[in-house]
């Protein structure tokens, strides 16, 4: 953003030139003159768009950036906190069952680009092994998960997080006393079809 400030007929007169972020060439210049009023010009019809490096020596505005600037945006493009109240039980695979509650997600929220979903396997639980297309983050709340994969496994005790990627053959179980509780999180959300079970047709 370049600021340029001047006086006219004993009044100031103040002249901001900026580049819009997400629309390129869409380069404009706002004179404002008290006591309220302001003129806006489309610079692509003037020859821009122009540089957006200081053109008096002065540093960047950076009023655009304050805390209450960005909150003044997000309230206009309607973004504010959403209260996700309860989650959805999604059928597990594996014996003896577990339980899943997805909070975000394809099921629950309806996104598709991220879900979370809270977990408990009993001790002895153990699902097929899977080569899925999505990053998942499992965060282990209590008890310890087993994770094999190819060439080895690890164990996640509580406190502890495990990434697995997409394409990586993985196997997940809870053979503690205790089972296990944790947090998964898939990106993009988890879907059956992309997960590629063992025991599937075609896996």
């Amino acid at each position: 953003m370049v600021r340029v400030e001047g006086h006219w007929r004993n009044r100031s007169w103040v002249a901001a030139h900026y580049r819009h972020p997400m629309r390129p060439g869409a380069d404009q210049t706002v004179l404002v003159l008290p006591p309220a009023w302001s003129v806006c010009i489309d610079l692509s019809a003037h020859g821009g768009p122009f540089p957006a490096e200081p053109v008096d020596g002065r540093p960047r505005a950076t009023a655009a950036r304050t805390p209450a600037a960005r909150r003044a945006v997000r309230r206009q493009d309607g973004a504010v906190p959403k209260l996700i109240e309860n989650a959805s039980r999604v059928t597990a695979a594996g014996t003896p069952p577990k339980t899943i509650d997805e909070y975000v997600g394809r099921v629950n929220s309806g996104d598709d680009a991220v879900s979370v979903a809270h977990m408990r396997s009993p001790s002895g639980w153990a699902e097929p092994g899977q080569t899925p297309e999505f990053d998942e983050y499992t965060l282990v709340l209590r008890g310890a998960l087993r994770v094999e994969y190819d060439g080895g496994e690890l164990t996640v005790a509580a406190g502890q997080a495990v990434h697995t990627a997409p394409g990586e053959w993985v196997r997940y179980s809870s053979p503690g006393p205790e089972g296990a509780e944790y947090v998964a999180v898939c990106l993009p959300a988890f879907e059956i079809g992309a997960a590629h079970r063992d025991d599937e047709a075609g896996s």
